[in-house]
């Protein structure tokens, strides 16, 4: 029987992704692909799942043979659901890997890359502890991207995670260049017979290194918040992004990006509630150029708003309640994601 070497990479598309870093994303994967299709091992042995997580984990590629398959597009989502992640990729293994029998080797063990830049926003230390006692027993690699993973998170996922101290297309592509080649190594090893070889062994490009447990700093506050708006002209949605100021214990606006049109709303009012009065600024509307924006108390919506609307009546293109707008919003709380 023909042994495969299934290979998970599970990727974080939170809103914290939104703009250059999904694409950049999307870019490494492709680069990724494209250069283990030039492995022989790899082709011979080589098979590729995509698993991504936001408020919830979806299977967009299952386990494909590696000259089938194709990158899917990536997309941003609210939250950051590891712990749905972990359960969601220990269900594929047992149904995709093919295990040992007593008359026949099954798959070599799965590898499982966890790509995130954030924390993670449910409970994933039951669902970390049931993938790491499946049966064939995965190796897990953690990779954190940015200045804002929780690598106390990451290296009880794996003993060392891996860090990308910055999402930028150059680190991206070094990164991928490295797995392509040590994963590369790694089935050839597995093909020929040869001892496993330890990825995490393997020589690391510049900007990129490894986080041990001891080497973790102490928990940081929350970097930013993501809100959800509706520009009042277009009626399309975008993010208002607000970072964490330390000496201030505010929140600074930062700046907005479109949101997908499939964006799912309904999955961005579960999100936790933040108080108003923590933000500072308003990020322009990308779509009309509004410099502000408000809280439609009606139908809990944040519209922009241009500053020569204030103080006159303006009516929400969402449920159409007209009201008289001013400054304020002292004890309002939006909801938003902090992460």
């Amino acid at each position: 029987m023909h042994r495969r070497l299934p290979v998970y990479l599970v990727l974080d598309i939170s809103e914290s992704m939104i703009g250059e870093p999904i694409t950049i994303l999307q870019n490494g994967v492709a680069h990724l692909i494209k250069t283990l299709k030039k492995n022989p091992y790899a082709l011979e042995s080589m098979f590729v799942s995509i698993i991504t997580f936001a408020s919830k984990a979806t299977v967009i590629s299952p386990l494909t043979e590696l000259t089938q398959f194709t990158c899917p597009p990536l997309s941003v989502r609210p939250g950051t659901s590891l712990g749905a992640a972990l359960s969601l990729v220990k269900k594929q293994i047992e149904k995709e890997v093919v295990k040992n029998t007593p008359t026949s080797k099954g798959d070599f063990k799965p590898l499982v890359f966890i790509l995130t830049d954030g924390e993670p926003t449910d409970n994933w230390k039951e669902p970390l502890a049931g993938l790491q006692g499946t049966k064939p027993v995965p190796n897990i690699i953690a990779v954190g991207c940015g200045e804002e993973v929780d690598f106390g998170v990451l290296v009880q996922i794996s003993e060392t995670a891996i860090n990308i101290s910055d999402i930028t297309e150059d680190t991206i592509y070094k990164f991928f260049t490295w797995m392509s080649t040590s994963v590369g190594r790694h089935s050839e090893a597995l093909t020929e017979n040869k001892p496993e070889i330890s990825l995490l062994k393997t020589k690391l490009p510049g900007g990129i290194s490894l986080v041990k447990a001891s080497d973790v700093p102490k928990k940081k506050a929350p970097p930013k918040v993501f809100l959800t708006a509706t520009c009042s002209r277009t009626k399309k949605k975008y993010a208002l992004i607000y970072r964490y100021q330390p000496v201030t214990e505010m929140y600074l606006a930062f700046r907005a990006y479109p949101l997908p049109e499939d964006f799912p709303m309904d999955e961005a009012f579960k999100a936790p509630s933040v108080e108003m009065s923590k933000l500072v600024g308003t990020p322009h509307c990308p779509f009309c150029g509004a410099e502000l924006w408000y809280h439609c108390g009606v139908c809990d919506n944040l519209i922009c708003l241009k500053l020569d609307e204030l103080d006159k009546s303006v009516t929400c293109p969402i449920c159409q309640n007209s009201s008289k707008l001013g400054g304020g919003g002292s004890g309002i709380n939006l909801k938003g994601t902090i992460g």
